[in-house]
């Protein structure tokens, strides 16, 4: 099955979306998940827009729960800190368990970036989601 999370994200309202989803995160934790404190550590750029990613993708992992019940997320290492956020923010919201194994994201061809896997356009450039 594939979903396209333009179907859920392109029909919010960011001020609403931050009441009701951004109060589930913590900015302090989102800085200690290695793929914010790594970057802040060698002073590399971070966009607001990637800053608020790690919601987005929890918030990604919430709908697609709500959409089909799917209670694993898989993916790599590179995005755990998203991966955990989404599993925390099903927690919170469903009241459910939700799962998240992660794969090491040591060659480039495993690495996604914005969200976009650079290595398979087809299937990511627009977000779309492959359940298994």
């Amino acid at each position: 099955m594939m979903l396209d999370n333009a179907d859920w994200l392109l029909k919010l309202n960011y001020v609403d979306f931050l009441r009701e989803i951004g109060r589930h995160f913590s900015v302090n934790q989102m800085i200690q998940r290695d793929s914010v404190r790594l970057r802040l550590e060698r002073e590399q750029h971070l966009s607001f827009l990637e800053f608020n990613h790690m919601l987005l993708q929890g918030y990604d992992y919430l709908e697609i729960y709500r959409r089909t019940g799917c209670r694993l997320q898989m993916g790599g290492s590179d995005q755990w800190g998203n991966i955990l956020s989404g599993t925390d923010l099903v927690r919170r919201l469903a009241d459910v368990e939700a799962f998240a194994p992660h794969l090491a994201a040591s060659d480039h061809s495993l690495r996604c970036q914005d969200g976009q896997d650079r290595g398979r356009r087809g299937l990511a450039e627009r977000g779309t989601a492959r359940l298994l």
